[in-house]
């Protein structure tokens, strides 16, 4: 517990405004391009087709689907300001 407290401490110090952004938005899920992808030159709008298809095929995922990927991570990261 207070290996956890520190190491929680001691990340807020590094990283304020990544941990705030995640108290305003939370968490998104992605689905990465797998080495096998990149080296069988899979493009990224297949990879960002393909993680749009897991998210709304997957039972878990299914109702927050609008909510995950690569796409609305870049549209909440740019809403944010990081990259700003």
């Amino acid at each position: 517990m207070c290996v956890h407290m520190c190491m929680t401490t001691y990340m807020l110090h590094l990283f304020p405004m990544y941990y705030s952004m995640l108290s305003v938005t939370g968490y998104v899920g992605v689905v990465n391009r797998s080495q096998k992808d990149i080296d069988g030159k899979k493009d990224i709008k297949a990879a960002q087709a393909a993680e749009r298809k897991f998210f709304l095929s997957h039972g878990s995922y299914r109702h927050m689907a609008d909510k995950m990927g690569t796409s609305y991570l870049q549209k909440t990261l740019n809403q944010v300001g990081v990259f700003s």
